[in-house]
């Protein structure tokens, strides 16, 4: 159980770190795509 719940909880920090890398990405092109036009 307790091993169930750890793997749980790493799964959803690597989900939650991915998101924050793709929303790290989207945003820079954006602020590099700003800056060029």
């Amino acid at each position: 159980m307790e091993i169930f719940e750890s793997t749980e909880l790493y799964t959803k920090l690597i989900v939650s770190l991915k998101a924050v890398v793709i929303f790290s990405d989207i945003t820079s092109r954006i602020y590099l795509k700003n800056i060029l036009e």
